[in-house]
């Protein structure tokens, strides 16, 4: 599917009144994304006006869906819906005649899965996104800068690929108003990326 069948797409399930009201919502998120995206790519797809990413009052970022405090609890399961909407666009084909788009996360093999869990801890949080079932040919080797004999273990593009459109996600009930010049820390939650499949070992490791 290209961009505009994944928006049409969105709006059908919105639309459909057999969709459950879950699937119904996370719809409604991923057509906000698809939307921005198709602005960003110059795409004319009726979405209103605006940007996913803004500074707000004290230059803080704000991601797209970001509309104030969410519980942890509550912010895990709206990611893992907006993952599973996407899973489920992705089983979808292309129309005749049109190039699919990629699409890391509902590309992904059948074999992979997503775990996101929260971390509450004093004086932050994070959203902790651990991905299984990745190819060994995901990874690649990276040489050793400092000892040519010895090589360790990365993740290659399509691995890479599959991180950052999950960062698009949860960016997307994100805020940003840190500043490392004076190691000031001011986020809604923090976010890490594990995945299995390297090859060193049966744990995931970040990404």
């Amino acid at each position: 599917m290209n961009l505009t069948s994944k928006i049409d797409a969105c709006k059908a399930l919105i639309h459909h009144p057999k969709t459950p009201e879950e699937e119904r919502e996370a719809a409604r998120r991923l057509l906000v994304r698809l939307q921005a995206r198709a602005q960003r790519d110059g795409h004319n797809d009726g979405a209103a006006p605006g940007t996913p990413g803004y500074h707000g009052p004290g230059r803080r970022a704000y991601g797209a869906k970001y509309t104030g405090y969410i519980r942890s609890a509550a912010l895990t399961k709206l990611i893992r819906a907006d993952i599973a909407v996407l899973r489920k666009l992705g089983r979808q084909p292309a129309r005749p005649g049109e190039v699919k788009a990629p699409e890391p996360i509902g590309d992904a093999p059948a074999s992979i899965r997503f775990s996101v869990k929260k971390d509450d801890y004093a004086g932050g949080r994070s959203i902790d996104i651990t991905i299984t079932g990745v190819p060994a040919d995901w990874w690649i080797d990276q040489p050793d800068p400092y000892d040519s004999t010895m090589k360790w273990r990365k993740a290659g593009p399509q691995l890479t690929a599959l991180k950052e459109a999950l960062q698009e996600i949860t960016w997307a009930y994100n805020y940003d108003g840190s500043d490392l010049l004076t190691d000031y820390h001011d986020r809604n939650f923090y976010d890490h990326y594990r995945a299995d499949g390297h090859g060193e070992g049966d744990y995931p490791r970040d990404i």
